[in-house]
């Protein structure tokens, strides 16, 4: 499970990057630190813990930089950044499903492909501004949906370092667990023979570990408040 939840970080900051960059905002590593080096998108983190060696001191060096962060992912939830000013945004749990075998896609679900498509579906998930369509000519990503005629539902797959990140799902209803049983069988379509990781919390968390999947460690977000 360290090596899953190793690959789950490592992942997860590959998807920031390629949204990051998609925005036009430059990134950079810095010791045990990945970080922007300019505006990023809205609900990104400024700077990712990359390991278990992030220390305190290079959250203190990172905060007297030229661009500080506002906003810090603290991968392993291991830092009380408290006591230095920062604000507890929330805190989430890594998660992880099994490779599935590779299958079609269900009825009423296929991937985003046109502008078209794409633009639809970042409206249904509400992520106007923040996902850049251009995301979906990634070899890597694919934005997955069904769309019926009462309510959409969807989420997204980026593949990266040996794993497949599942963020930004959405819909469901009153079958949200339906849902989170259903993706790892969908994006197996597209990943086949990949394990699955990716984070949450709340309601979505409970209905993903009903749902057959496994919790691997939590994560806290930090904003620096102004």
């Amino acid at each position: 499970m360290s090596k899953l939840l190793d690959d789950a970080v490592r992942n997860n900051i590959l998807w920031c990057g390629w949204v990051s960059r998609a925005h036009g905002a430059a990134h950079a590593y810095s010791g045990n630190l990945w970080r922007l080096e300019s505006q990023g998108p809205p609900y990104y983190p400024d700077a990712i813990t990359t390991n278990r060696l992030a220390t305190m001191e290079e959250i203190r060096q990172l905060a007297e930089a030229p661009r500080p962060p506002g906003s810090l992912k603290d991968s392993y939830a291991l830092l009380d950044l408290s006591v230095a000013g920062w604000k507890l945004l929330f805190e989430a749990q890594w998660i992880h499903h099994p490779a599935t075998d590779a299958g079609s896609y269900p009825p009423t679900w296929r991937k985003a492909e046109t502008p078209e498509e794409t633009q639809a579906w970042i409206a249904e998930s509400g992520l106007q501004g923040v996902l850049p369509p251009e995301l979906t000519r990634h070899p890597d990503i694919a934005l997955l949906w069904s769309r019926p005629s009462e309510s959409a539902t969807g989420f997204a797959g980026n593949r990266g370092a040996g794993v497949v990140g599942i963020t930004n799902v959405f819909g469901g209803g009153g079958g949200h667990e339906e849902l989170w049983s259903a993706i790892p069988r969908i994006a197996a379509v597209d990943f086949p023979g990949l394990p699955l990781v990716g984070y949450e919390q709340g309601a979505s968390l409970a209905a993903a570990l009903k749902s057959g999947w496994t919790a691997l460690g939590p994560l806290r977000v930090w904003i620096k408040p102004s």
